[in-house]
């Protein structure tokens, strides 16, 4: 009887240990785990142009600004859109990176150094809710007559 006794005990004292643990330790600060999201890979630039609501070709219209740990601002110059609201084009919009889940800043070669690279981007959004990048890696690409053919999108 005394052996089951401390069996109960060993159980329920490491089920207690186990438990304090995964919720922060005793006394510790519990943290919760942030979501990252996860992103689909296009197989294609014609099929990143699809999942997207703008596409356009463009630059940046100056330095990316870090505005906070991880938190970047993209200022683009959408010079034609391809795919969207067609009065966007000469429009500058300023698109948001946030880096904290571990994606490179920034994450988007074709840029180039400087401001003056040419580049087509994928958004998802809209003027009055923000845009975004379709992806890190698949929201800038750089600017070809090739990737423009490919694209083909019909204005929406």
């Amino acid at each position: 009887m005394l052996h089951r006794c401390r069996m109960a005990a060993v159980v329920v004292g490491t089920f207690c240990v186990l438990a304090t643990t995964a919720c922060g330790g005793v006394g510790g600060r519990q943290e919760s785990p942030r979501g990252c999201p996860a992103y689909v890979d296009f197989p294609s630039v014609q099929a990143a142009a699809g999942a997207s609501d703008l596409v356009a070709s463009g630059a940046l219209a100056s330095s990316p600004i870090a505005s906070a740990s991880d938190q970047w601002l993209f200022p683009i110059r959408l010079d034609e859109v391809k795919k969207g609201d067609p009065e966007l084009s000469g429009q500058v919009v300023n698109v948001p990176f946030d880096a904290s889940c571990g994606d490179p800043v920034p994450t988007f070669p074709a840029f180039g150094t400087g401001s003056g690279g040419r580049v087509i981007v994928f958004l998802v959004g809209s003027s009055a809710d923000g845009w975004k990048f379709l992806t890190p890696a698949q929201g800038v690409v750089p600017s070809s007559q090739a990737t423009l053919d490919e694209i083909n999108p019909r204005n929406s």
